[in-house]
């Protein structure tokens, strides 16, 4: 957390893994962060137990009131959720987020994922899978955000047995979630992409896949 006269800077790599939560922001005018390559803030669940469900957290990154973010290389905000082949239970993804508000300015030198994906158990019991929420945002008025490469922002939920291809067995049920790609709330906002947009909200299980894709054309 970066305050209204503060700054941070970055070398190299930066991973930021929580529980449930996992927070960067930069709050105020003169704030700053900087970080010299690639950017992970992760707040995934993994299933622990059997027949146990899982929830992510929370993974955010903000540029509030005038602050600056620049990322250099490849970035991922995610929450995840996901019990794996030796557990059954059902996974939730959680919230992803990344914002700028109200003259908050975050620059991406490369691709962006926002990712609140879920995978049901494939153990005993097959598992469903619930999308969360994956949230782009430049709000308030005057906010920017600027990425350089490609987006890709995902609530796909997975049932369980999609993943191992198990045979002979009904999969969980898959239940995407929500995807909020967004430029409006005030004056002047922008969110500019220079590679490809693709956003999705897919439903998937062992026996079927049904999807709804949203996409930003490009310029």
């Amino acid at each position: 957390v970066i305050g209204s006269t503060g700054s941070a800077h970055f070398a190299s790599d930066v991973t930021l893994v929580g529980g449930s939560l996992a927070s960067m922001f930069a709050d105020g005018a003169t704030a700053t962060i900087d970080i010299g390559g690639s950017l992970l803030i992760s707040a995934d669940k993994a299933g622990t137990s059997l027949d146990t469900s899982v929830t992510a957290g929370t993974a955010r990154l903000q540029a509030l009131n005038g602050a600056a973010i620049n990322v250099a290389s490849f970035a991922e905000v995610r929450a995840e959720a996901g019990n794996g082949i030796n557990f059954s239970g059902d996974a939730f993804g959680g919230t992803a987020l990344v914002q700028a508000a109200n003259g908050g300015l975050i620059n991406f030198g490369g691709d962006v994922r926002v990712s609140a994906e879920a995978t049901g158990g494939e153990a005993s019991a097959l598992g469903d899978g619930t999308g969360g929420l994956a949230q782009l945002l430049a709000n308030g008025g005057n906010a920017t955000i600027n990425i350089a490469g490609n987006l890709t922002a995902t609530a796909e939920g997975f049932g369980g047995g999609f993943v191992g291809g198990l045979t002979g067995v009904t999969g969980g049920n898959g239940f995407g979630g929500q995807v909020n790609v967004n430029g409006d709330g005030g004056t002047g906002n922008l969110i500019s992409i220079t590679g490809d947009r693709k956003s999705t909200r897919l439903n998937s299980s062992h026996r079927c896949i049904s999807y709804a894709v949203f996409c930003l054309k490009k310029k």
